[in-house]
C-alpha cells in the first residue's frame, strides 16, 4: 500500500481521477483538507475528473479531518459516518450536493472520504 500522502499517493489519485468516468452533466468540485497537512481538490465537470493538489478558494464542499482520521477512513479501519459523528471529519459547502451525488462521488474513490 502507497503511503498515505506521499507524493507517489498524490500521482495513484491523479490517475484515478483521470481515468474516472463521471456523468457529463455533474459539476461539482470537492476539496479536502488534512489539518495541518496537505489539502487538495478534486474538479468534476463535462465527464471528467481532475486532482488538483492545494487549497481551493471556490470548492463546492469541503471536507475536513486529521490525518490519522482520514488515514483509518482510507484503510477501512475508521468509518466516514462514525467519524462525522464523533466531530472528527466535518463537511461544509453543497452538502445537498454531496447527498444527491454520493454514489457517482463513492465510485470515484478518489481520496480516503
Amino acid at each position: 500500500m502507497t503511503t498515505f500522502l506521499s507524493d507517489e499517493w498524490f500521482d495513484e489519485m491523479a490517475t484515478a481521477a483521470a481515468t474516472a468516468q463521471p456523468p457529463a452533466d455533474l459539476e461539482l468540485s470537492i476539496e479536502q483538507q488534512i489539518v495541518d497537512s496537505e489539502s487538495w481538490t478534486v474538479r468534476i465537470g463535462s465527464g471528467t475528473a481532475e486532482l488538483q493538489r492545494g487549497r481551493s478558494d471556490d470548492a463546492d464542499i469541503r471536507i475536513v479531518t486529521d490525518a490519522e482520521t482520514a488515514e483509518g477512513i482510507r484503510n477501512g479501519t475508521v468509518s466516514a459516518q462514525r467519524a462525522f459523528l464523533n466531530g472528527q471529519l466535518r463537511i461544509g459547502g453543497d452538502v445537498a450536493a454531496l447527498i444527491e451525488h454520493r454514489d457517482v462521488l463513492a465510485g470515484l474513490a478518489i481520496g480516503p472520504v
